[in-house]
């Protein structure tokens, strides 16, 4: 997930604390949709599609460690008690998140400023509700 996804999530959250609403002076978790979760194989792909300088190599440890196989987030509680979900799919999400590196590497610009303005008006057409005030 992009790193946008869940600053909005916390900035939700820490507003709905301001309001002194403590119903939500809780534990949540924000991140990708179960149906767009991938693995470290997947994900590398898909960066390398969007920028082909992007290489690597996955190796397989030679010690098994005692760790889960699968690693992930479960977001439901925010989805239905914050009404926060993504802005933006998992996909879209490295695909801003490689372009920020290739800009910065290969033309020496930041593209946070764009970036974040792009984040905000996805957040709206999709009626997010930390900008819906913004939106209407």
């Amino acid at each position: 997930q992009h790193g946008l996804e869940p600053l909005s999530g916390y900035l939700l959250l820490g507003q709905k604390l301001m309001e002194r609403d403590t119903q939500f002076a809780e534990a949540f978790n924000f991140g990708p949709l179960v149906h767009e979760e991938l693995t470290v194989g997947q994900v590398v792909e898909l960066l390398k599609s969007h920028w082909s300088k992007v290489s690597y190599i996955i190796k397989k440890p030679d010690v098994v460690l005692h760790e889960s196989r699968l690693l992930k987030l479960d977001c439901t509680k925010a989805n239905n008690e914050l009404q926060w979900s993504p802005s933006w799919t998992t996909e879209e999400g490295l695909k801003k998140t490689i372009e920020w590196y290739q800009h910065f590497y290969e033309n020496n610009e930041l593209s946070t400023a764009k970036d974040l303005a792009d984040f905000i008006e996805s957040a709206k057409s999709k009626n997010a509700s930390w900008v819906a005030g913004e939106a209407k």
